[in-house]
């Protein structure tokens, strides 16, 4: 019973985080439309940045994924972040390639 109850706070806590951050965006975004700071220089900004933290994430995903491997071995976290890896390629693959066609 604890153990369960213990898995529904933590999952309760995952949905508050979500929830809360998505409030935030869309009251951060709706100030800054008031503020009329979406403009291109932003879109340029924030398209630089999200290709910088994709490769962070590359880097960041390989490091543990090694760690994994050191201390744990092929256990049930290193086929987490091999599927997390290898979902974070194909997801840059196919935003690439939707970008290409576009420009």
């Amino acid at each position: 019973m604890n153990e369960t109850m213990n898995h529904l706070i933590g999952l309760g806590g995952l949905v508050f985080g979500v929830l809360s951050g998505l409030a935030a965006y869309f009251i951060a975004r709706h100030n800054m439309k008031k503020k009329r700071q979406l403009d291109e220089r932003y879109q340029n900004i924030h398209v630089n940045a999200r290709s910088s933290a994709w490769i962070a994430t590359s880097v960041f995903i390989v490091i543990a994924w090694a760690a994994i491997i050191m201390v744990e071995g092929a256990s049930f976290a290193f086929f987490v972040m091999t599927f997390l890896y290898i979902a974070h390629c194909i997801a840059y693959g196919v935003t690439s390639f939707q970008q290409a066609k576009l420009h």
